[in-house]
Parts: C-alpha cells; structure tokens; sequence
C-alpha cells in the first residue's frame, strides 16, 4: 500500500534517525513516502542523516520558515503528500514492529477515516 508520513522534525538529528529506523524497519511491503518538515536544521546534516536509506523510500524536504509547532508543519506537509493514506509522526515518534501493518488493517476496515494512536503506536493485540 502507498502511505505517505508527515514527519516535523526540530534540529534533533539523533532522534530523528531513530524515528526513521522504525519507519525503515516497517516498511517491507509498502511503498512509502516521507515528509520532513523542518523550520530551522542545518540543511546538509538533516539531509546526510535521512539519505542512508533513500533508495528505498521517497524522502522530500520540505522547509518552513516561521515557527508553527508540530500541528503547523503537519498541516504544511499536508501539501506535500501523494498518497490517500498519511501518517502523521513527530520526530521523537518510534513506531513498534508491525505498526504500519496494524494501522493498514484499521483503515481497510473502514476503508477511510482517521485512526489514532494509543500511547504512541498500536499495541499487540
């Protein structure tokens, strides 16, 4: 399935990579589509953390200027997506194994809506 994430991040490079590893590490059967939404990282270094793993996910960056918190950069990346099913992450989010799948599940059947996170991912069930 095609998901795209909004992902905001606030110049926290090491997190920011754990996020992403928990993004990679879900993916296997998805084609994926990251946002990054920054307002003030150092361009070079926010780029070199995320290119590791960019031939098997579409990253775009995406630069916001003023400060308008997490919800702002969500609703900017909102122009940004290609695919119906979006995910929005903060930076400090870390998605458990699975989660993507769990999340898919919910949304097929419903077949559209919003789901939302208890905790910070889906637990086992």
């Amino acid at each position: 399935m095609n998901i795209s994430v909004i992902l905001p991040s606030i110049n926290r490079i090491n997190i920011l990579d754990k996020c992403l590893n928990s993004l990679f590490n879900n993916s296997s059967q998805h084609n994926i589509q990251i946002v990054l939404i920054t307002e003030d990282i150092n361009t070079k270094n926010f780029i070199e953390s995320c290119t590791y793993k960019k031939d098997s996910f579409e990253i775009s960056l995406a630069f916001q200027e003023e400060k308008r918190g997490y919800m702002g950069a969500w609703n900017n990346g909102l122009k940004y997506i290609k695919h119906d099913v979006v995910i929005p992450i903060g930076d400090d989010g870390l998605l458990q194994p699975n989660a993507l799948d769990k999340i898919l599940d919910k949304y097929n059947s419903f077949g559209s809506g919003i789901i939302g996170f208890n905790d910070g991912y889906i637990p086992n069930e």
